[in-house]
């Protein structure tokens, strides 16, 4: 499991190790969270020389105090990070998904929708919220994060905003399509009012991120976040939209709102 993985991290002589997330906000969270968990003279002394830093000129002031510091940079310089271990701190990096090919000495893997639920109950939620809330953790803790969050710059991800909102909304309002299904990419692009293949790439790229909105099993994507609002119950016919996947993610009657917006969370 990743907590004694990084529990045994912590009680090694390794310089450096990373753990990696889907985001860095969630790597820093797991790395937080198994600190926590050591006994409590070992977490007392471990958060005692514990420093998160945010910016290099941080990273470096904190890097010329005495030795024995663990540094979490929060930020990617190789070699302000070297510098440091000379120094003889210790570094831990937190990765997210984005950081693709790199070094990762602990993988955090996905949430357990069981665990989620169970936690969440006991923390106090009524049991079908914390179903809800569970599957949404299963498909991204960052998602999560935001639906409990109540600072309003914490409940809007980075791909949310108006400078890139607008070639997500087609794909977000797709819900799942099969990219190796020539119908799904065809209706895509005409959603889009851009060429298949650049859809494609778009979905990619925006998967690759840190809090992606999209994610791929086997050829099927789906949106990570999901859409609340008002859907057509109208299906999109076999000629139009040839692919099953695509048909019933449009297909899918919802609750009536009062509202006929619709609204991405």
């Amino acid at each position: 499991m990743a907590v004694e993985a990084i529990h045994q991290q912590i009680r090694s002589d390794a310089e450096s190790f990373s753990v990696q997330a889907e985001s860095r906000e969630e790597a820093l969270a797991v790395i937080a969270a198994c600190f926590r968990e050591l006994p409590t003279v070992e977490r007392e002394e471990c958060l005692a020389r514990t420093v998160v830093v945010h910016t290099r000129s941080a990273l470096d002031r904190v890097a010329a105090a005495e030795p024995g510091l663990v540094i979490i940079p929060m930020f990617d310089d190789g070699e302000a990070v070297s510098r440091a271990v000379r120094r003889g701190h210790r570094i831990v990096l937190p990765l997210g998904a984005s950081h693709a090919g790199a070094a990762v000495t602990v993988s955090v893997p996905r949430l357990s929708t069981d665990e989620a639920e169970r936690a969440l109950t006991t923390g106090g939620v009524p049991k079908e919220r914390a179903e809800r809330q569970a599957i949404l953790g299963r498909r991204s803790l960052m998602a999560l994060r935001r639906t409990l969050a109540i600072r309003r710059e914490v409940q809007q991800p980075a791909w949310a905003k108006p400078a890139t909102a607008h070639e997500l909304i087609p794909l977000l309002l797709a819900g799942s399509w099969s990219e190796l299904n020539k119908g799904d990419l065809d209706v895509l692009g005409i959603l889009a009012g851009v060429d298949k293949n650049q859809v494609q790439a778009t979905a990619a790229r925006w998967a690759r991120e840190s809090d992606p909105p999209l994610r791929s099993v086997g050829g099927v994507w789906y949106a990570a976040r999901g859409i609340s609002g008002t859907r057509s119950r109208r299906t999109c016919s076999r000629a139009a939209c040839p692919s099953k996947t695509l048909r019933s993610s449009w297909a899918t009657p919802r609750p009536r709102s009062r509202r006929s917006t619709t609204r991405i969370s």
